[in-house]
């Protein structure tokens, strides 16, 4: 039987134990499933285990990454007979562990981060890898302890910058709950012949591409790039994108497209070129998305040769 997983994620203290426990005892939730709760650190709140088991939900506690292995949890879904997985996760672990322990028969069904409002900003700051793991990783993203009239626009941006699909909700410190509505227009302009994608927006480019391939396919881009050519590639073909900062770093990739262009060896690798071609975006045997190369154009290295998500 597959086994659904509700992943719960937030640094302690942010709220994310009495939210859980608060949403695990309303039936709407539960659906009359049995539950197994994996609690993966323990805050200053306490679950209440005899309400909890009413509820036939069953916690269990786990003190370390190296104790998530996929025997153990196996063991532990035969053990309480689950037929629903919550994980309330430490923040301080990162999300591998996690996701290499899962058996074959779980998978994550929906994700949910809470951050508490007042504190989210200190640890955007100083902990950003952890922030943008999680914040990627959200389906869902709750914003605790929201004082009652205060602008919340830089909480919507943090979680813009990095996710465009996830729901957003803020937790007013007066109990008031109210979803984020606001609707971002990309800063692409989609109604021209050709589609120039700026050095600040070639992160939300790429990354929204993907999410969304569909309305981007068969439209004609222009964009700066890093292109490389591997020994072995076949003639035609070479790599262009942009080295990207998601969250530090020690966290920098070449987000790269695959580009199909007959004058191939009147091009000089490695180097700096504005490429403009047609998007492939149903190109499966190129991992999903190509460019059918029009024209490249030599250019220097530009200012900031590393994009940023942020």
């Amino acid at each position: 039987m597959d086994i659904p997983v509700y992943l719960f994620m937030g640094f302690l203290d942010a709220g994310k134990t009495t939210y859980l426990s608060n949403l695990m005892l309303k039936s709407r939730f539960t659906q009359g499933k049995r539950f197994l709760l994996i609690v993966c650190e323990e805050g200053e709140c306490e679950y209440d285990q005899d309400a909890l088991r009413k509820k036939q939900i069953e916690v269990r506690f786990v003190s370390s990454p190296a104790e998530l292995t996929a025997q153990k949890l196996s063991a532990l879904e035969k053990e309480t007979g689950a037929q629903r997985v919550a994980v309330e996760y430490n923040a301080m672990w990162t999300l591998r562990p996690l996701a290499e322990a899962l058996p074959e028969n779980w998978y994550v069904f929906q994700s949910i981060t809470v951050f508490d409002s007042l504190t989210f900003p200190v640890y955007n700051a100083n902990m950003r890898s952890l922030v943008y793991e999680m914040l990627t990783s959200s389906s869902v993203v709750v914003y605790n302890r929201v004082a009652p009239g205060s602008d919340t626009s830089e909480l919507h941006k943090a979680v813009r910058a990095v996710n465009r699909r996830g729901d957003i909700y803020y937790r007013y410190a007066d109990g008031k709950v109210e979803q984020d509505t606001v609707e971002d227009p990309l800063p692409f302009d989609f109604s021209a012949d050709v589609m120039a994608i700026g050095d600040r927006d070639y992160a939300l480019w790429f990354a929204d591409m993907y999410d969304d391939p569909e309305k981007y396919d068969g439209r004609t881009v222009r964009f700066l790039a890093w292109a490389e050519r591997d020994e072995g590639d076949p003639d035609g073909l070479f790599m262009a994108g942009r080295h990207v900062l998601a969250c530090c770093a020690n966290d920098i990739q070449y987000a790269w497209l695959p580009c199909f262009y007959a004058d191939t060896d009147s091009l000089r690798f490695p180097g700096w070129c504005v490429v403009t071609g047609v998007l492939d975006t149903a190109d499966e045997k190129n991992g999903g998305v190509s460019v059918k190369v029009q024209s490249v154009t030599p250019s220097k290295e530009p200012s900031e040769p590393v994009v940023s998500v942020y």
